[in-house]
């Protein structure tokens, strides 16, 4: 008897085990949904024109504190705007805003209420480090992204996430902007603000913990979505050290992490400049081991670009289109696309939806 029972558990071992093979295959053969690919909005401006009917993917921007409004409430009225957005048969990509756009019970986690009164930034009700950004000369006061407590709170807001829109055709890519502070572009901090800087290192910021933050923000994104790819945002990482600026910057770190997202993530995994501009031409000749720029002209996988600033006329557009092709995207991303020529435009979609990747 209590050799059969033995037989009986280890047969039911084996089954257990088998199942879960064939379920991790079942898993890794499904399908994903299709990229982003061709002109795309970047959801700072409206949905595509219906004059321009062959723009058939957009971004939509929404802040964290739009959609959680309280922990666990997922109620807030961002996601009408998702639903929207939906509605028009677009492919998405979905940018939530985490950084300063998080929810103040977020902010709180982790103890740092460091405020900023040169800019008048009080961090004293909302929690969080106050953060300025000489770029934009905008800021807030961001959560603390590397805390562990915060990046649980993450996790349970990309599971709603998946939970609604994982088998939702309409949203094709989630941007992972956990580790973001005034831009979905994560590894920016505040440049060479220094007060800024000075506040992440008090409030316990290194690039340990930093690099541990957008690793496992990345497994979050590759654990729960399934079907849904993940764009990230790359540019050279500002470091917070403990040197008299407490700032360096270094497009290796970003390279060897990216490499590590792209290793484990494969084809699930986009990548996207927000910086792109007519100067980015000197890239072209550059290395992909010293440029950010050059690192995805030449990367395979689905990439491409926003522009780092507004355009001022039709042409600049159709220059900075011009160039994107020179990089082989396969997406560019515009507020709007004003009153451009519809059938010049048409060929440039085509043109981006045809580069491989």
């Amino acid at each position: 008897m209590h050799r059969l029972l033995l037989q009986a558990i280890s047969a039911l071992s084996v089954g257990a085990v088998l199942w879960a093979n064939c379920r991790e295959k079942c898993v890794d053969a499904e399908e994903l949904k299709p990229a982003c690919a061709g002109l795309m909005t970047s959801g700072w401006g409206g949905l595509p024109p219906p004059n321009l009917p062959f723009v058939d993917c957009a971004a939509v921007n929404v802040p964290w504190s739009a959609l959680e409004t309280a922990d666990q409430e997922f109620d807030g009225p961002g996601w009408e705007k998702i639903e929207t957005a939906r509605q028009r048969g677009l492919r998405l990509r979905l940018r939530i805003f985490c950084g300063i756009h998080a929810p103040d019970f977020v902010k709180k986690l982790g103890g740092a209420a460091l405020s900023d009164p040169e800019h008048g930034l009080d961090s004293s009700q909302t929690g969080g480090v106050a953060i300025w950004n000489e770029f934009s000369k905008r800021g807030g006061a961001t959560a603390c992204f590397w805390k562990r407590e915060v990046l649980d709170q993450y996790e349970q807001l990309m599971a709603e996430v998946a939970r609604r829109y994982d088998d939702a055709p309409e949203i094709c890519e989630v941007v992972n902007s956990a580790c973001m502070t005034v831009f979905a572009e994560p590894f920016y901090r505040a440049h060479r603000n220094a007060g800024s800087n000075l506040r992440l290192w008090q409030a316990g910021l290194n690039l340990e913990r930093d690099r541990e933050a957008h690793q496992r923000a990345m497994l979050i994104h590759d654990r729960l979505f399934r079907k849904t790819r993940t764009s990230l945002a790359v540019n050279p990482w500002d470091i917070i050290d403990d040197s008299p600026s407490h700032f360096r910057q270094s497009w290796d770190e970003t390279r060897q992490f990216v490499e590590w997202a792209r290793e484990r993530m494969g084809k699930k995994l986009v990548l996207q400049n927000n910086g792109f501009w007519l100067d980015s031409q000197r890239a072209l000749e550059q290395d992909p081991k010293t440029s950010h720029l050059a690192y995805l002209r030449e990367c395979p996988g689905s990439k491409g670009f926003q522009p780092r600033l507004s355009p001022k006329s039709d042409e600049e557009i159709f220059d900075l289109l011009d160039l994107a092709l020179r990089f082989k995207a396969n997406f560019m991303e515009f507020a709007s696309f004003r009153s451009c020529d519809p059938e010049r435009l048409r060929k440039i979609d085509q043109q981006l939806q045809s580069n491989p990747f």
